[in-house]
C-alpha cells in the first residue's frame, strides 16, 4: 500500500505545479481562473486525503 500511495504523489504534484502556474497566468475574473484553482483545491484534497491513508 505504502508503494501505490508513493506512486500516487508524483503525479498529484505535478498537477498541483500545473495548477499553480494556470492560477498565475489567469486574472480572477477570467473564466478559466475557476479551473485552475479547481485544479489546485482538488489536488490539495487528494493529498490530504493520502496522507491520511498513509498514516494508517
Amino acid at each position: 500500500m505504502h508503494n501505490i500511495l508513493h506512486q500516487l504523489k508524483s503525479p498529484l504534484t505535478a498537477l498541483r505545479t500545473f495548477g499553480k502556474l494556470l492560477l498565475k497566468r489567469f486574472l480572477p475574473e477570467d473564466k478559466n481562473w475557476n479551473i485552475a484553482n479547481s485544479i489546485l483545491r482538488e489536488s490539495d484534497r487528494l493529498r490530504e486525503l493520502i496522507e491520511q491513508i498513509d498514516k494508517t
